[in-house]
């Protein structure tokens, strides 16, 4: 006990901790300084670099800055210190020198990007440029743009210069009043410009432009990808409406023509027919700028005369391990004698054959249709000559793809009844399709762009069978529709024993079926025995059948873990009982109706009895004797045997009917011999009188008896009666050939008690209105209650089924909830008028979910049709096999889907209370025997959904807790004097602990006393049977308790009365329930003088219940008066 202080007081004082941090961190955010200016934010700066060299209206300011952009900086300098700066200020930045290696270099890095990255100057004017100030530049020019491309193959430097002089005589410059007011030129002036490379003067721009426009404004750049492709890029930072017409000059070791050379406009996507070709230089017309870009593709293959005889391969694009985006553009480089002899195929995610496409060898430039998740992916690309199969190449690699659209799911593998949970980033409305194994179509759905916050769950009823599901999401984000491709992986397990009663070396049979969509990595059974069996088969689908012997008495469950792709389930099963074979106790026998001594009136006898054994019972004779003899010698044998029938199914919870007719007016013996399996046997036997004219001996004031061998039934009255003795011996007669799942169905309706009822109900109404009524001597009197009787009489034989039949029914387990925790809290505690705060309400489900992993829910659903004489009635009934481990919860919710509660009728078997019209349900665990939970639905209900009916385990304490842990999940406000309270209660708490670890070192003292330690033991184990529900076993030890309460210390009394306190109130509390439970059932019965005596009982422990507990008892007796 000690220990266990400590440890709670440790936790309490862990809180406190937590709480005072919790403090601070508040401070901390009153504290903190917000930032609101954009001054020294560089994002904020470099967006006012655009390519189209707009203004931003929002930074100007009363100078003009010239931001100089390049990879790895931004500089900002005012223009009124531009006449500081010197040749050898622009030197390194803005003239990249042919000369110069390292700018080589620079540049040949930008040739494999499809935008050329530039180093420009950009001027940014104010609005109103009449106060600009004129300074004075002595430095004759500044490069307004300065683009390179240079490789190893070749190519040039170009640079266009504006003369300083533009800056000294105007306020802006033509170009840049072109940018700064947006609009196009006009001027009807137009001149014919030349514009030429600077080296050789032979790649030139030609074209009649408006008079302001100069060369300085357009801008050429030629990169050479290979040997095959040239990349050309025109822009201008003027928008030009007129055309212009590009010259060239393109290096080839083979003639240029038209046969040979493609150009690709790559803005259109289009092939030009129109261009020209003299010696190595190509031109063509360029119909408008700002910026196009153009693609010249040359075939060598067509005049190589020596081409390779074998296929040679080269990619170009996309480079191995590059981030790319979607669409993905391939570019391939093939060289091959027999080139027009070639099939060529493109594959992506080898895994995945659908994503290939069979390519043309002219296609050496491939747009892949389909957009591709994030990740990485690998692709092969291979051609083979159609005309010889011994020719062919392959070429593969790797690229990654980086977007901003994307989805992840949860889990790799899924068990039927689990929702799938997909978290998705996306900034447009998404479409989700999910489709079957059998490629149908099992969900559908538009979620808006608000939707995706949160995770997007797909409820489980979409996924009824195991397999693959293929999951697409398609989002509108992007130019063209973007589109994800995954699989869900859905597995379905069962596990299974034939039997929960064995003996010692008895084998039992273990079921294994597993259904999955991906590979069953390994699975392993533990016998809990210390033995074990694992077995890794790599397969999708096992079903194995697997025996075990248990070779020491005692209680195992076993259970089976399984992996399957990394995630692991574990599955326990009931407890086996393994007993000793050598068994020397007999079965008992119970011998229930006719009883001994029994007069019928009737030549038709229902004979029941019931057979129970500590292992197991092997077979039951039922014997019929002639009794030979008279008064007290009666006598049977062999030779008086009337009938005798062998049952070897003998069912330790049901009974035995046997329905004998045509019995004659005599005295018989009637006997039940029992065998278990080690062929232990006992017989019990009980006399009875067939006499149908018997007389009927009535008590009266006076002492006398009065023989009366008449019969008053009226013809009707018999009629009827007969009626229902045919149709009560008719269904007990099919009972017999009933299936299990029918008489289990029977049994959890309570069917089967009914009519044990009715047999003895029809007796009693024979006898009363054929013998019993004429005594009443009130004539008015006699017929009310002949009255009743035929009324009785009447719902007896409606109410007695012909048969019974099982439409379908479904088997699963579930621990999860679905339902909205948050919304059960309030509708409970609102019943119960109480109406927590968020944060109460917050704590409360984190109790609730923490404890939900104590309670394990199997699930029976039968849909049943049963009918009657007159009738014909549908339901569906749900048993529930409750397990609860490590709790002392004692309340469950059963929480209905809202479709279900408002257009059906549900009735519980056991007592049940909804609250306040909700979707809820509560049930004490008192009320329910076994720890089965039976109810049913009034029609046939869809089985998918019952499967969304929730089981919630309540722990009655956690409203005490919250009122107690209150003070923790209060919202104070930050201030001085919540650090006092949080010290002032860590200092009670640490006096708490102190005295706490003084009073268990008095205990530890106590203990080494023989009553004092056989006390606390009695204390625990009594706690354990109330915990596993052996209220007898607690009561044995709880007498035990007392006796030794008086013969311990003042100071071990202190120590152990509340734990005796407790045992006797839980003790009180299950006793009353079942005492109640008699009760109602002797007032069914209508067995007065044994209700009165349970009436007294329930009223000796009524007085030591708590208050809720005495108002719960008082509402169902009130309910039953």
């Amino acid at each position: 006990m000690g220990k266990i202080i400590i440890k709670k007081s440790v936790s309490v004082i862990f809180i406190l901790f937590i709480v005072i941090i919790s403090n601070f961190q508040v401070t901390g955010e009153n504290t903190t300084i917000n930032n609101t200016g954009h001054e020294d934010d560089p994002i904020q700066h470099n967006s006012n670099l655009t390519d189209g060299y707009q203004t931003n209206e929002n930074n100007m300011s009363n100078d003009i800055s010239i931001n100089i952009s390049s990879e790895n900086e931004i500089i900002n300098t005012s223009l009124d210190n531009l006449e500081n700066l010197t040749t050898d200020d622009f030197s390194e930045d803005l003239f990249l020198d042919s000369n110069n290696s390292e700018s080589k270099n620079n540049l040949n890095q930008t040739t494999n990007q499809t935008r050329i990255k530039t180093e420009t100057i950009i001027i940014n004017p104010m609005k109103n440029t009449n106060n600009l100030p004129q300074p004075t530049i002595t430095q004759e020019q500044i490069m307004l743009s300065s683009e390179t491309t240079n490789d190893n193959s070749g190519g040039g430097k170009t640079s266009y210069l504006i003369p300083l002089s533009e800056f000294n005589n105007m306020s802006i410059p033509p170009e840049l009043s072109e940018i700064t007011n947006n609009y196009q030129i006009n001027n009807s002036e137009k001149i014919e410009i030349f514009c030429y490379d600077n080296e050789d003067n032979k790649n030139k721009i030609t074209g009649f432009l408006p008079k302001s426009i100069s060369c300085s404004n357009i801008n050429v750049i030629k990169n050479k990808i290979n040997k095959n492709i040239y990349n050309v890029v025109i822009n201008s930072n003027i928008h030009i409406n007129d055309s212009i017409k590009i010259y060239q000059t393109i290096e080839s070791d083979v003639p240029l023509d038209k046969d040979n050379i493609k150009i690709i406009w790559k803005n259109n996507n289009q092939k030009l027919t129109d261009f020209e070709i003299n010696n190595n230089i190509i031109s063509w017309e360029v119909p408008h700028l700002s910026e196009q870009i153009f693609e010249i593709i040359i075939n060598y293959t067509k005049y190589d005369e020596n081409s390779s005889s074998n296929i040679n391969l080269e990619v170009i694009t996309p480079v191995n391990n590059s981030i790319v985006t979607n669409p993905i553009g391939f570019k391939f480089n093939i060289n091959y004698s027999n080139i027009s002899n070639l099939n060529c195929t493109l594959a992506i995610d080898l895994n995945a054959p659908l994503d290939k496409t069979d390519l043309e060898v002219e296609n050496i430039e491939f747009l892949w249709p389909i957009n591709l998740d994030n990740g990485n992916h690998d692709w092969l690309f291979s051609c083979r000559d159609r005309t010889d199969n011994s020719k062919s190449k392959s070429l593969q690699g790797t690229f990654i793809i980086n977007e901003t659209f994307s989805a992840t799911i949860n889990k790799n593998i899924y068990l039927i009844n689990e929702d799938v949970i997909i978290n998705i980033n996306s900034k447009k409305n998404t479409n989700i399709t999910i489709i079957y194994p059998n490629n149908t179509i099992a969900f559908k759905k538009q979620y808006l762009e608000s939707d995706l916050i949160n995770p997007i769950t797909i409820n489980k009823n979409n996924f009824s069978e195991p397999g693959i599901y293929n999951l697409t999401i398609s989002s509108d984000y992007f130019e063209e529709p973007y589109i994800l491709n995954k699989n869900i992986n859905f597995a379905k397990i069962n596990f299974t024993k034939n039997k929960n009663n064995s003996i010692i070396n008895e084998s039992v049979e273990f079921k294994l079926k597993i259904d999955s969509g991906l590979q069953v990595s390994c699975y392993k059974i533990n016998y809990k025995d210390n033995l074990f069996k694992e077995v890794c088969p790599n397969s999708k689908n096992i079903d194995e059948t697997i025996t075990h012997d248990y070779n020491s008495i005692g209680d195992y469950s076993p259970s089976i873990e399984i992996s399957i792709d990394s995630r692991n389930f574990l599955y326990t099963l009931n407890p086996i009982h393994v007993t000793n074979p050598y068994d020397s106790t007999k079965p008992t026998i119970y011998l229930a109706e006719p009883n001994d001594d029994k007069i019928v009136r009737n030549s038709t006898v229902i004979f029941k009895y019931r057979a129970i054994d500590n292992i197991n019972i092997t077979n039951c004779t039922f014997s019929l004797y002639n009794a030979i003899g008279s008064d007290w010698a009666y006598s049977f044998g062999e030779a008086d045997l009337v009938t005798r029938q062998i049952n070897t199914t003998i069912k330790e919870d049901q009974y035995d009917r046997i329905t004998l007719t045509s019995l004659g007016e005599k005295n018989y013996f009637w006997e039940v011999s029992c065998y278990d399996n080690s062929s232990n046997n006992r017989k019990e036997e009980h006399f009875l009188t067939i006499n149908l004219s018997a007389p009927v001996t009535i008590l009266t004031s006076t002492s006398t008896t009065e023989n009366n061998t008449e019969s008053d039934l009226t013809y009707n009255e018999k009629k009827d009666l007969d009626i229902a003795n045919y149709l009560l011996n008719s269904f007990f007669t099919k009972q017999d050939s009933f299936t299990l799942d029918q008489k289990q169905a029977l049994d959890d309706l309570g069917l089967s008690i009914d009519l044990d009822f009715y047999v003895k109900r029809l007796n009693q109404i024979d006898q009363d209105l054929g013998f019993n009524l004429k005594y009443i001597k009130d004539e008015t009197l006699r017929e009310n209650r002949r009255l009743e009787i035929i009324e009785e009489l009447k719902n007896i034989t409606e109410n007695i089924p012909t048969s019974i039949e099982i439409i379908n029914q479904n088997e699963f387990v579930k621990n999860s909830l679905t339902s909205d925790i948050k919304k059960i809290i309030e509708s409970y505690q609102n019943s119960n008028e109480n109406y927590p705060n968020k944060k109460e309400i917050k704590k409360i489900e984190e109790l609730i979910i923490k404890n939900q992993n104590n309670i394990e829910t199997s699930t029976k659903i039968k849909q049943i049709r049963i009918e009657y004489n007159k009738s014909v009635r549908e339901l569906t009934l749900i048993s529930k096999e409750i397990k609860i481990k490590n709790s002392s919860e004692d309340t469950i919710f059963e929480i209905f889907p809202e479709k279900i509660i408002q257009n059906n009728k549900i009735i519980f078997i056991d007592k049940a209370k909804q609250i306040k019209d909700s979707n809820i349900f509560l049930i004490e665990l008192e009320e329910i025997e076994d720890n089965k939970l039976v109810y049913y639905i009034e029609g046939i209900i869809d089985i998918k959904e019952l499967e969304n009916i929730d089981t919630l385990l309540y722990q009655n304490s956690i409203d005490e807790t919250i009122k107690i842990t209150g003070f923790s999940v209060l919202d104070f406000k930050v201030s001085n004097w919540s650090y006092i309270i949080s010290f002032t209660f860590l200092g009670i708490f640490i006096l708490y602990l102190v005295l706490n670890l003084f009073s268990s070192s008095k205990i530890k003292k106590l203990r080494k006393k023989e009553n004092v330690k056989e006390l606390f033991s009695l204390i625990k184990k009594s706690k354990k049977n109330l915990k596993e529900k052996e209220l007898d076993k607690a009561k044995e030890k709880y007498h035990k308790i007392k006796n030794l309460y008086t013969k311990v210390s003042k100071e071990c009394k202190k120590h152990c009365i509340k734990d005796i306190n407790i045992i006797q109130k839980r003790i009180d509390k299950k006793d009353i329930y079942r005492l109640v439970k008699e009760f109602e059932l002797a007032k069914k019965e209508k067995r007065s003088q044994d209700k009165n005596l349970v009436y007294n009982k329930i009223r000796e422990t009524y007085k030591r219940l708590d208050k809720k507990d005495r108002i719960k008892i008082n509402k169902r007796l009130s309910n039953d008066d």
